[in-house]
């Protein structure tokens, strides 16, 4: 751990974590949570995230999640269980915060703060008994960082104009789709709503007949919605494929998205002036 003086708050966060977990009383969560190799036992909230990282399973890492937002709108100790399940999380903060950093122009505190503080808005409001409740926590903490991020870099960007210097490549745009997908709907390409579809079927590999239950939409209209979204995003990709590409850059927003959706859709075709287009439904993730 380093020095207290140079702790992040994710360094904090672990230690408090750490505490909770700590003999004689530590928090802990039903073993039939994890099935039948902890069923007999209660399990401490540090061996509770060991379990959920070597898990591959949605359906047990929802219904731990939901156990923690449970304990944390409830009962006597809800503010030790808001920090544990910030602590369960920590592995996915510090992925996001690792993410979104690019050099100095980013202040890796903000980020860090944003992220907790959206994840946290979001144990408080998400429905538990949605399908899917985990991912949902981690997107909430990615779109607080990515939020922090834009604001970082719009303020260099303003001072580097100001200044009438050039922008340095580190602000571009970063090689992952789902800051791809958040910028395109910064931009209103798509809404959050279909983003958030996008990403979770595309990039973390939901099923569509899944995400279709989690909307309460028939499959079909499940299908269609996200196709819409991906014409939307295919045409104002296209519209700027012209666009120049700044010196240096080695993967642009548009062609990055573009390639994501491309190779996680079979149903793409190549129409005749040689251009990619989606074919008239998309088929099952």
């Amino acid at each position: 751990m380093p020095p207290a003086a140079n702790r992040s708050l994710l360094d904090t966060v672990e230690s408090v974590f750490q505490a909770l977990a700590a003999d004689p009383n530590p928090l802990t969560l039903d073993g039939d949570l994890f099935g039948q190799d902890v069923l007999s036992r209660p399990v401490p909230v540090d061996e509770a995230r060991s379990l959920l990282l070597e898990c591959p399973e949605t359906d047990m890492r929802d219904a731990v999640w939901r156990a923690l937002v449970h304990r944390a709108r409830s009962g006597t100790d809800r503010d030790a269980w808001l920090l544990a399940a910030v602590g369960v999380m920590l592995p996915g903060l510090r992925s996001i915060s690792r993410k979104q950093a690019g050099g100095p122009q980013v202040d890796r505190g903000d980020l860090d703060s944003e992220a907790v503080a959206e994840f946290l808005s979001e144990m408080h409001k998400a429905d538990p008994m949605a399908d899917g409740l985990s991912k949902r926590l981690w997107w909430a903490a990615f779109r607080g960082a990515y939020r922090a991020r834009r604001h970082d870099l719009d303020a260099v960007r303003h001072l580097a104009s100001d200044l009438g210097e050039s922008i340095p490549s580190v602000l571009r745009s970063p090689s992952h789709p789902d800051l791809a997908l958040a910028r395109l709907c910064e931009e209103k390409v798509i809404s959050q709503a279909e983003g958030d579809l996008i990403g979770r079927t595309r990039i973390e590999g939901e099923p569509l007949a899944a995400a279709a239950r989690r909307l309460g939409i028939s499959y079909e209209a499940c299908s269609k919605r996200r196709g819409r979204a991906e014409r939307r995003v295919l045409e104002y990709l296209t519209r700027r494929e012209s666009d120049p590409v700044p010196p240096g850059a080695t993967d642009s927003t548009r062609s990055f998205a573009l390639r994501s959706i491309r190779q996680g859709d079979p149903s793409m075709r190549r129409n005749g002036n040689g251009t990619e287009a989606f074919g008239a439904s998309s088929v099952a993730a």
